[in-house]
């Protein structure tokens, strides 16, 4: 408001969102008062800021205001005559009435106005909360201050604007319903509409205090009442399914209906009661056919304490952020908002165009199943995320399918998975996506028909990453690499760690490096033999060697992986063949192709393409069987026991008695005979200890003559001691391509042991769908075996069995890290089920879950779920690179130290922090940066020159869990949690 000197006979005007007085000062001099008629002047300015024209004037149609004629009513009204009007839009003196109309219109104007809105004190209060008693329709807007709360048996249709109060909610209870109607029935998902009738919103999002910062308020959002008691069927989406009254709540979006500005868009359960009570309200429905939710900081929610399933069904629907976008692919995604997010709730499922845009996680399956299919993530930091913190049963994630596949354009991470038991990813495009797929921890994938392109000029990291995995057969087949940009994908697929059940086939490669695989998590890099569909080779088609960004097709610092020859490694020179430690590449075409070597497992054939029908005929849903049944029970027995022979065959020779023996008495001709009556059944380490003791030349020369052929990781010793003569017998004896009988065996376990886990988990599947659950316990009590002991922890979690849960972490093994490491994991996880609400892991605790996490070992993807449950932290894996150089190592899988060091090396006090804190970090020569990680995954606090040990002031953060991650100039990185208080 202005206060100008009067220049004539002007008194006020109004403009946008500021008004002019002419002459009020003046006359306050010169009489020393207020009078009437300036409180006129300033009513009537007023409504013409919030959008009311002169009552005489013809536009204004409010029909309440009874209008004079003309404006001649100034100085004639007063004193009053019988036709004066007193509305205060009028030129008369006695200006004191707005009409019911005129009202409601400037309540609009506050409401609907960018210019005017922030002048609207918009609070809630909970006495103005309205109750749905009867069916009820709204096609007017609504300006409210409480909540709006549907009583069971009622429906409320929505097909207005609705502006809720900051933390106002819609409540839908049991047996009740909500439609929201945008009524636009074309509405199409990649439109995303701004402007629809029904739209639910808020007035008060952006507040501007004194203080100068802004703040955000929201509306709670929508709840949908649930019940875990009832069973839940599509039926009840329908909006002419009579619920009863003890049915879960249901939510209906459609034809352009906009959720916008709320905290979480649809919550499906019960707020702001006890969690007993909370538990019994899970799993309300929602269905979405054509609808917005724009600007939510969250727009669904599911969540629940034990599995539950919903019939949950999203169609043409279009979730954005649009603050903190500004359009630029090189920029990263803004944090904080988030799509659909699930956890322990399955079911639900995304098709026919849903959009997710600008998000950083589009959609989080957390211990939860789900399907998605035709849908796009675009800019999104994490397109789709799933994760379990234990192993689970039933509980199958599907994104995309043959000809139903997804796009994810420009995301950091298109599907982003942690130890997740059951995943299919089909046929969908990943465009300019950094890494496309990822998969860390003990984990079933497949896959597979999916497009990798890039056509950026920024090398993209790598199409599909593997990073310990474990032993259950997990695929990535028929995956078509491109590029139309300058830069290559680095890497097509990365395996980091052991990854004994992993497969790749039928790809159609064009990186830098198509296949990576390197040691990770204290795990060595390891592959089985790539012959998984018996009788048949692999037929990849490798990138051809000629071009010029492309360095290898199978790439490790380590000749030692897998087996002898049973899967070949070829280092990033381009060159054909190479002295130890290096295993050229056997290709079945291009320059290094040689007919008199034959060739294994793979092909080259860099000018013709990919065999589509040979890649039409894989079906690792069903791969041919080495043990065929009538029965599943009897099918596990037999391989059970098939699986024992082969170790009571093999473990002698790998047995560490055996290299003491050759250290410790190597004259002994017992000595001898041992070796000898265990061949040919010796391991590489066994047979380098050999080599490297005083054991008689003629002596190690008939041992290794038992166990022919050697692998290139042995001969390489050998050459370390032996003459150029006793290499050349050696080399002599060797057969090309050959394979061992130890090799074999180890070949025929490997497929034996992913036929049964695979048989296994079928078993146990199909009796929890009988509500057998005892006799799935008991047929996984059958097996000793490290998986089968997770299983069964697992089993008793997702049944809520308490006491199971609790005997079976009391008696778990600590004999090896990996043990102790899943004992750690679901003792805190158990912890968390017996309080969900208020539950948060110790200190050390958190500490023990991240130092798991960070190690990328075979249970960091339960330990990193976990801390996403807790903290909401995102803990991406580390993309090793070669080493400058590599020694062999020993072929046998045990825990070794990684580049990767645990937390214990970086120090930090006091502990909690407050403000100062003090920090040393040992191991490293020299750091790369230092930074500080929140628990939404933002950076806010980097250090690109750090000293190994020093201060920090975080004084300026505000409490809770934070990382603190610190990377060498090498690459090797350490972090720990702290708790800022």
């Amino acid at each position: 408001m202005f206060f100008i000197t009067k220049l004539d006979n002007t008194t006020g005007q109004a403009s946008n969102n500021h008004i002019r007085l002419y002459g009020f000062y003046e006359d306050y001099i010169q009489t020393g008062e207020n009078s009437l008629f300036h409180g006129n002047i300033l009513g009537h300015e007023v409504g013409h800021i919030l959008g009311l024209h002169h009552a005489w004037e013809d536009d204004e149609d409010l029909m309440d205001m009874c209008p004079t004629d003309s404006k001649e009513g100034l100085g004639t009204c007063w004193p009053v005559e019988d036709w004066c009007t007193n509305n205060n839009m009028d030129y008369t003196w006695i200006g004191d009435h707005f009409s019911p109309l005129q009202m409601a219109k400037m309540h609009h104007t506050i409401a609907v106005s960018t210019g005017t809105s922030k002048f609207l004190v918009h609070e809630y209060d909970a006495s103005k909360t309205i109750h749905i008693t009867q069916n009820s329709i709204w096609d007017t807007p609504r300006f409210l201050y409480g909540d709006v709360i549907v009583e069971t048996g009622y429906e409320l249709i929505i097909n207005c604007r609705v502006t809720m109060p900051p933390g106002g909610r819609i409540i839908v209870k049991r047996g009740a319903r909500l439609i929201v109607d945008g009524d636009v029935p074309a509405f199409l998902g990649t439109s995303c509409p701004i402007s629809a009738p029904g739209r639910i919103t808020t007035s008060a999002f952006k507040l501007s205090h004194c203080d100068g910062e802004d703040h955000f308020e929201r509306w709670a959002g929508i709840e949908a009442w649930g019940n875990p008691a009832v069973s839940a069927t599509p039926a009840m989406l329908d909006e002419n399914y009579i619920l009863q009254a003890d049915d879960p709540g249901v939510v209906i979006l459609r034809n352009g209906a906009i959720i916008q500005l709320a905290e979480k868009g649809i919550y499906g359960q019960m707020r702001g009661n006890s969690w007993v009570v909370q538990q019994q309200h899970f799993g309300g429905l929602i269905s979405v056919d054509g609808a917005v939710f724009e600007d939510c900081r969250k727009a669904v929610e599911y969540i629940s304490s034990f599995p539950l399933s919903v019939p949950s069904h999203f169609k043409k629907c279009c979730i954005r952020q649009t603050y903190l976008d500004d359009g630029d692919p090189e920029t990263p995604t803004p944090p904080a908002y988030e799509g659909v997010t699930s956890w322990h709730v399955s079911g639900l499922t995304f098709e026919d165009d849903c959009n997710f845009l600008s998000l950083e996680r589009g959609l989080v399956l957390g211990n939860a199943g789900g399907t998605v299919l035709e849908s796009s993530f675009d800019h999104c930091t994490y397109g789709v995320q799933t994760f379990m913190t234990s192993p689970l049963f039933n509980t199958t994630v599907q994104v995309g399918e043959s000809g139903l596949g997804n796009t994810f354009t420009d995301c950091s991470y298109g599907v982003f998975s942690q130890s997740t038991g059951d995943i299919i990813v089909e046929s969908n495009q990943f465009q300019n996506c950094n890494n496309s797929m990822v998969m860390v921890g003990t984990a079933d994938y497949n896959y597979r028909f999916n497009q990798i392109s890039a056509d950026t000029d920024n090398a993209l990291n790598a199409g599909i990453t593997v990073i310990n995995t474990g032993s259950a057969q997990n695929f990535s087949l028929c995956n078509t690499f491109s590029n139309s940009g300058s830069q290559m994908i680095k890497q097509g697929i990365y395996y980091g760690g052991n990854n004994p059940g992993s497969f790749f086939d039928g790809n159609s490669f064009l990186s830098a490096e198509d296949v990576f695989v390197i040691d990770q998590g204290g795990y060595i890099g390891n592959l089985p033999p790539q012959n998984w569909n018996a009788g048949f080779q692999n037929q990849n088609v490798f990138s051809n060697p000629t071009l010029s960004n492309h360095l290898s097709e199978i790439s490790t610092p380590d000749p030692s992986l897998g087996l002898t020859y049973d899967f070949n490694y070829y280092p990033p020179s381009k060159q054909c063949f190479l002295a130890p430690p290096t295993i050229p590449r056997r290709p079945y075409a291009g320059d290094c192709y040689d007919p008199n070597v034959l060739p294994y497992y793979f092909t080259n054939d860099a000018e013709s393409q990919r065999n589509d029908e040979f890649c039409l005929f894989l079906n690792p849903a069903n791969p041919p069987r080495l043990i065929n049944c009538t029965n599943n029970s009897g099918c596990l027995t037999e391989l059970r026991q098939s699986i024992l022979v082969i170790d009571s065959t093999l473990n002698p020779g790998t047995a560490g008695s055996l290299t003491t023996l050759a250290e410790t008495a190597p004259g002994d001709p017992g000595t001898w005979s041992t070796f000898l009556s265990i061949s040919p059944y010796i391991s590489n380490s066994n047979l380098k200890a050999v080599l490297a003791s005083t054991i008689p030349d003629s002596i190690q020369k008939t041992i290794l003559e038992a166990n022919l052929p050697v692998s290139p990781n042995v001969r390489w010793t050998a050459a370390a001691t032996w003459t150029s003569n006793q290499l050349a017998w050696l080399d002599s004896l060797q057969t090309e391509a050959g394979v061992s009988l130890r090799d074999s065996l180890h070949q025929l376990r490997n497929r034996l042991t992913t036929q049964y886990l695979k048989d296994l988990k079928s078993e146990v599947d199909s009796l929890l769908g009988l509500h057998l659950s005892s006799t799935a316990f008991s047929t996984l009590s059958t097996d000793t075996s490290r998986i089968a002991r997770e299983w069964r922890v697992g089993l008793a979690i997702q049944l809520r069995d308490s006491a199971k849960i609790r005997q079976l972490l009391a008696n778990y093994p600590t004999a090896h890290p990996l043990d102790v490491e899943f004992r750690d994991i679901q003792t805190l996880y158990a912890d968390w089920m017996d309080a969900p609400s208020t539950w948060l892991p110790s200190t050390t605790d958190s500490l023990r879950l991240d130092q798991i996490a960070h190690a990328e070992g075979p249970q960091a993807g339960y330990a990193a779920s976990l801390l996403n449950l807790c903290y909401g932290l995102v803990i991406s894996p580390t993309w090793r690179t070669l080493p400058p150089s590599a020694e062999p190592r020993s072929d046998d899988m045990h825990f070794t130290n990684s580049l990767i060091q645990p937390s214990a090396l970086i120090k930090v006090y006091p502990i909690p922090t407050t403000g100062q804190i003090t920090y040393a970090i040992k191991g490293m020569d020299k750091l790369h940066n230092l930074c500080l990680i929140n628990s939404l995954g933002q950076v806010v606090l980097i250090n690109h020159d750090p000293q190994l040990q020093g201060e920090l002031n975080l004084g300026s953060l505000g409490g809770g869990m934070y990382t603190l991650l610190a990377r060498s100039t090498g690459g090797e990185v350490v972090s720990t949690i702290i708790n800022i208080q």
